[in-house]
């Protein structure tokens, strides 16, 4: 038996169809190709490694931010009228990642629409009704400014004036902001940057009080009631207003720090400001900010990518410097100017 087995095992090597030699050879062939396959992969994370650290340092200088405009002029779509003018930044650069790119465009568009769209293309039940039996013209003006683009960060301001029902009973001056990482897209909020307490609270309605003259009594009942606010903690008050606190990086190293408290359900009154903010120097906010990559990438900041302004930029109907409404109420002289 064992003279067989061994012959059988002597033919198989020999007259069989893969003899051992070959096996071995096609055995080192296959080695020596997941090596090279292995190396390869190794090779090109280390430079995709190596560029991602380059771009983190060196960011993105090549790009351009294109303002643009939606317009409308009594459309047919709808039961009251519309005016809208809303100015929005794009962003394009062969240098910054698709899916970042898109992802900036996108939140600067919806930052640009957010009035437009709670009051106007994308209501909740309340607004609806309010659209169905109070709505005569929906009318709103967005304008937006670039104040900080750098390598690393863009920095916008959004002034808007928006008038849910008619542009004459129903006008709000409101103001928000956006600041975007331009590797990663994200937004940094105020609260990312800087730690809100009762001292950033006190800090910042001295700086309010200097700015537009003692609107807010420095007491302690005053202090409680904005930390709330800026924190996001007044549930009461959010249920009838819409609070937001903002900041945008200004030019020479200031920055613009503001709280705007936007009505969600419609009132008649005169035209009104919705917000109030305050211009600091970047040295005086030193006790109050937060551990974050933010403060690193903006004082390793460099002026960096382009401009462009919107070349057919059209004056709102009702919410432009020459519309009527303002020559209605300046007439009647009880309105705040913003």
């Amino acid at each position: 038996m064992q003279d067989v087995g061994g012959q059988m095992m002597e033919e198989k090597y020999s007259v069989g169809e893969y003899p051992k030699e070959y096996c071995d050879q096609k055995r080192r062939e296959v080695r020596t190709f997941v090596i090279f396959i292995g190396g390869f992969v190794l090779f090109s994370v280390i430079v995709a490694c190596i560029i991602s650290v380059i771009f983190a340092v060196r960011g993105n200088r090549d790009y351009v931010v294109r303002m643009q405009q939606y317009c409308v002029e009594y459309s047919d779509q709808y039961d009251y009228w519309d005016v809208c003018t809303i100015e929005y930044p794009q962003i394009e650069g062969a240098g910054l990642d698709a899916d970042v790119k898109n992802k900036l465009n996108d939140l600067m568009y919806d930052t640009a629409m957010e009035k437009a769209n709670y009051w106007h293309f994308e209501p909740n039940a309340e607004v609806r009704r309010l659209q169905e039996e109070e709505y005569e013209i929906f009318s709103n003006d967005v304008t937006c400014k670039v104040h900080h683009h750098s390598q690393y960060l863009l920095s916008f301001s959004f002034e808007e004036i928006y008038a849910p029902a008619s542009p004459v009973y129903y006008v709000n001056f409101t103001k928000r902001a956006l600041n975007v990482d331009l590797a990663t897209g994200e937004q940094y909020e105020l609260a990312d940057i800087i730690r809100i307490d009762e001292d950033f609270v006190k800090f910042w309605v001295r700086k309010v009080n200097e700015e537009y003259g003692d609107i807010y009594p420095e007491e302690q009942k005053t202090y409680d009631a904005l930390l709330a606010w800026f924190l996001g903690e007044d549930a009461e008050w959010e249920e009838s207003y819409a609070v937001v606190p903002y900041f945008y990086m200004a030019e020479d190293k200031y920055f613009v720090i503001g709280l705007s408290v936007d009505d969600k359900y419609l009132s008649a009154q005169p035209p009104q400001k919705n917000y109030a903010d305050m211009l600091c120097e970047v040295e005086e906010l030193e006790a109050f900010k937060r551990k974050s990559d933010f403060w690193e990438k903006y004082h390793k900041a460099q002026t960096s990518g382009r401009i462009e302004e919107c070349d057919d930029k059209h004056e709102n109907l009702w919410l432009g410097d020459s519309a009527s409404t303002w020559l209605f109420w300046d007439e009647r002289g009880d309105w705040l100017a913003p």
